[in-house]
Order: C-alpha cells, then structure tokens, then sequence
C-alpha cells in the first residue's frame, strides 16, 4: 500500500512511518524540513518538503 504521512518528522508521524515501513509499505514522509526525519531514504521511503499550513505546498 502507498501511504502519505503528514508531520513525518514529529513524534506521532515518525512512529507512524517507522511502522508502515516495518509492514513493507510504500511512504512518502511529508515534513516542512525532511532533513529531520531520522530514517535513511530508500527502502520504500521517500521524503517530500511541505508545510500543512500552507495548502499551496501540499
């Protein structure tokens, strides 16, 4: 399954993509700096740069 995280570099949205990976999904991990998502890329992961307060960068 794809699956979009939102907030991937908080506590809650890392836990969230650490397990879908675990399951073997595919998760793109949206945050508004994805350097501070503490997981390697690849491997199912792809990270994405966007701010959920502003609707033009999702």
């Amino acid at each position: 399954m794809n699956l979009t995280v939102l907030a991937a570099s908080g506590r809650t949205g890392l836990e969230l993509t650490r397990e879908a990976l675990r399951r073997g999904h595919t998760v793109t991990a949206v945050a508004r700096d994805p350097a501070r998502i503490p997981l390697p890329d690849g491997g199912g992961l792809r990270k994405a740069t966007a701010d959920v307060a502003d609707p033009a960068s999702v």
